[in-house]
């Protein structure tokens, strides 16, 4: 090989790739993390005590021969086994954890890490667990006083909402 075939092959080899196993050239691309069909992706998800949820990584496919590794991370902890999924989808390849009656103690920060050959990407979701509220939560009882008779009052109160009680 001459010189100046050996500049050109080094500056082919820069510019587009490295050499694979197999002697073929290719380009490298990181995964890249998007939201619902190539959206920005959620930051915040709200569920119920004691509902499902699905938290979603959708994948946006570079090179459909690109090997991909998945993983979860919870409050920066590896997730392992579990409730992972995967879907393939045109452009995408959604990567689910599932949360199976959601507790209090589910609530945290989920980032979901994927891993190709040439780097890794990440996408933290913040998971908030509400507690669900009962009816009776919001009554109280008030005792009083009309013309020296007691009265006694149940009175719902909604948060958000104001409530006024007027008696004549």
């Amino acid at each position: 090989m001459t010189l100046s075939s050996l500049i050109l092959k080094a500056v082919l080899l820069g510019v587009l790739g490295a050499l694979d196993s197999g002697r073929s050239t290719r380009a490298c691309s990181v995964p890249d993390i998007r939201g619902k069909n190539g959206s920005e992706p959620r930051k915040v998800i709200k569920v119920n005590s004691g509902n499902n949820k699905r938290l979603p990584c959708w994948i946006k496919i570079i090179d459909p021969n690109q090997t991909l590794k998945y993983y979860w991370l919870k409050d920066n902890q590896t997730l392992s086994g579990g409730h992972q999924r995967t879907v393939r989808r045109s452009q995408f390849i959604i990567r689910y954890l599932r949360i199976r009656k959601a507790k209090k103690e589910d609530a945290g920060f989920y980032t979901c890490v994927v891993v190709s050959d040439c780097g890794e990407s990440n996408h933290t979701i913040q998971l908030i667990v509400k507690e669900e509220t009962k009816p009776q939560d919001f009554v109280s009882s008030y005792i009083l006083m009309l013309m020296s008779e007691p009265i006694c009052v149940n009175m719902i109160m909604v948060p958000g909402i104001q409530e006024h009680l007027l008696l004549s």
